[in-house]
């Protein structure tokens, strides 16, 4: 008796192990965040960076990037977000208000991820902001500022090196107002970083900027 009781529970985990393997489903790390379903975002949706071990999610990681590029509803959205900044010039709590909510975008790799690219390409900048792309260069660079007053200066600096080489290789660039965009971007980091700092060696912080000969 006690034998057959045995092998029927031996039976049955063999039938749930196998019941297992069938229906599992490996966890996928990254998803497309394009959101072609119109589906909510969720807090998870922001943590989307994690360690690849493999070909396969490192090609997902950089679905993911060219996904939020051409994100229109993030686009749309931080468009919004800048212009109502922008006029909050009668707002006696304006200064308040910008910082709160520069300090939220900034906490969203997604955001920083498109105010670099306001850098990167003119074309693109115009095609997606069209009448109001100045007002989003001017608070894409205020947003990258902010970034670094929380602790990371990588992307300010990386605007400055991707601007700076553009400049310095097409002179179409400097009718398009782009070295304004430059000497703030610039600006932003020696604020950041201090004077004084700064000029105890000049050369790696130009060489941070993306300071070349040719931008005299």
């Amino acid at each position: 008796m006690r034998k057959k009781i045995l092998w029927v529970i031996l039976a049955s985990i063999s039938i749930g192990i196998l019941f297992l393997f069938k229906n599992f489903e490996p966890e996928r790390p990254l998803e497309s965040l394009s959101n072609p379903k119109g589906r909510t975002l969720t807090e998870s949706d922001a943590k989307p960076f994690q360690w690849l071990s493999n070909r396969e999610t490192i090609a997902q990681l950089i679905r993911y990037t060219a996904d939020e590029l051409e994100n229109q509803a993030k686009i749309d959205g931080m468009r919004k977000e800048f212009i109502a900044l922008h006029f909050l010039k009668g707002n006696i709590n304006k200064h308040e208000i910008r910082r709160e909510s520069l300090q939220n975008m900034a906490n969203d790799p997604r955001a920083i991820m498109l105010a670099e690219r306001v850098f990167e390409d003119f074309d693109w900048v115009k095609t997606k902001f069209k009448d109001d792309q100045a007002i989003v260069r001017i608070y894409a660079i205020q947003l990258l500022k902010t970034r670094g007053q929380l602790g990371e200066v990588a992307a300010l600096e990386h605007a400055a090196q991707t601007l700076a080489k553009k400049l310095a290789s097409d002179p179409d660039e400097w009718q398009k107002g782009r070295e304004h965009d430059l000497r703030d971007l610039v600006g932003a980091v020696i604020q950041l970083e201090g004077r004084e700092n700064i000029l105890r060696d000049v050369k790696t912080f130009f060489a941070r900027v993306g300071y070349l000969p040719k931008l005299k």
